[in-house]
């Protein structure tokens, strides 16, 4: 069952509130995204995913919580993907 997030502007990571809408709008229509796009996506979840690559696109193209992608991927602490997150974002360009 997907619980539906809504987007709010994460603190940690710097970028404006616009950049940070555009980045995690743009990779949760991940499926309608031309393959360029799809593959930066990609590519930047297997740079700043490391080991956790998988998690780290589940978390960034669908709307499940990010606790629960935890659970699903043994990770240990959400403080992890959200570093993971942050790095991802920032490295947008």
């Amino acid at each position: 069952m997907k619980s539906h997030r809504t987007f709010k502007k994460r603190r940690s990571v710097s970028g404006s509130y616009a950049k940070q809408g555009l980045i995690y709008f743009t990779c949760l229509d991940y499926k309608n995204q031309p393959r360029h796009m799809q593959r930066k996506i990609e590519n930047l979840c297997v740079r700043h995913g490391g080991s956790y690559y998988q998690a780290l696109f589940e978390t960034v193209t669908t709307d499940i919580e990010p606790v629960a992608v935890c659970m699903r991927h043994y990770i240990s602490s959400q403080t992890t993907l959200n570093k993971l997150i942050k790095t991802f974002y920032e490295s947008w360009v």
